[in-house]
């Protein structure tokens, strides 16, 4: 439970471990796997002062999960509101710029992924994303936003 909050751009929500499944067990989730012994199905779940107010069970397990995701949760908890981007940045570990653009991401509060080229991935990946060998590069929902000069515009939609 501990790596995956650690992976999640989480904020001010508690992540709390079933160890011995008793709580899974009550609200039926507790299924058996074929290597792990018994598990957890999929699902999301708002409690407010005790009381169950959302749960959100995954019709497959096997299947990537979309009822138990943040973003699903989010939209049902306030449809007009815009989930964040999912955001990549390549940089270099030596380039100012990078640690400009990651200072600004910071600031907005906005979670990423950092790839570093030359370590994580080599100069034909960088040039192949974003048709330029500068880095940072800067890429959200599937698009190259650019470098330091082009992400202001981009964080506009976000203040």
């Amino acid at each position: 439970m501990s790596q995956w909050q650690a992976e999640q751009p989480s904020g001010h929500l508690a992540f709390v471990a079933d160890g011995n499944g008793d709580f899974t067990r009550g609200l039926g989730m507790l299924v058996k796997a074929a290597s792990e012994g018994a598990r957890s199905r999929r699902y999301s779940m708002l409690v407010r002062d005790g009381t169950v107010v959302h749960l959100f069970e995954e019709p497959d397990d096997n299947a990537p999960p979309t009822l138990s995701t943040a973003d699903h949760m989010l939209h049902t908890l306030n449809p007009s509101a815009k989930p964040p981007p999912a955001i990549c940045v390549l940089v270099k570990s030596d380039c100012p710029d990078s640690s400009r653009v990651t200072k600004l991401l910071d600031e907005h509060r906005l979670p990423y992924d950092i790839v570093e080229v030359g370590k994580d991935v080599g100069y034909r990946a960088l040039r192949a994303l974003s048709g330029s060998m500068a880095t940072p590069q800067v890429f959200a929902n599937g698009r190259c936003v650019g470098g330091l000069a082009e992400l202001p515009s981009f964080l506009r939609e976000f203040p």
